[in-house]
């Protein structure tokens, strides 16, 4: 998969937040996925997703113990993965309707 690209507003987010770049890149390739309003999706990391992270780092890939910080991180990105709008840290627990 190719990087997505990163808009100004989620390199600055990301940089807030503590996110690495890393980690985003892992979780657009790798989260969970919900609907979001005008066609963007939602990314995060669910029990399937962080078992496929923890798969890939057992592999050797990264260090498994950088990820402690990194399961509860969230992305904006738009349809087809081509680019990255939002990162964070979620605060509370996430809704699915």
């Amino acid at each position: 998969m190719s990087q997505p690209y990163f808009t100004r507003s989620a390199t600055v987010s990301g940089q807030r937040g503590g996110v690495p770049h890393w980690i985003t890149v892992l979780l657009v390739e790798e989260g969970a996925r919900t609907p979001a309003r005008n066609g963007r999706q939602f990314v995060y990391f669910d029990s399937a997703a962080r078992a496929r992270v923890t798969r890939r780092a057992r592999n050797g890939e990264f260090p498994i113990g950088k990820l402690d910080h990194a399961w509860d991180v969230w992305a904006v990105v738009t349809r087809g993965n081509t680019a990255v709008l939002g990162v964070g840290h979620r605060d509370r627990r996430v809704r699915h309707r």
